[in-house]
């Protein structure tokens, strides 16, 4: 908050659990089980994508950011969940 103007607007983009039990489990098994093997491939770096799926368990619900953005002085808060919930944006105005 402290470094944009007044009237300067934040947006967070972020991994985020889906809501939905069923696309909740098929997010995790691509995040256990794909995201390792292709981020490895490409990168090199397997246990970086590998640590990915247990990164995205322990985030904050998106509400709860949202909270804390509020509390922080941020106006305005809005939250959008796509692609089901794997991802959220969150926007406020300082």
């Amino acid at each position: 908050r402290r470094v944009l103007t007044p009237g300067g607007r934040i947006l967070i983009l972020e991994l985020t659990r889906p809501k939905y039990r069923w696309l909740a489990w098929m997010h995790l098994q691509f995040l256990r089980r794909v995201v390792p093997w292709m981020g490895g491939l490409i990168s090199g770096d397997w246990e970086a994508y590998r640590w990915l799926s247990t990164s995205v368990a322990g985030f904050m619900e998106a509400a709860t950011v949202a909270d804390l953005m509020r509390q922080s002085g941020f106006n305005n808060v809005q939250v959008w969940p796509l692609s089901g919930g794997i991802c959220t944006l969150m926007t406020g105005v300082r």
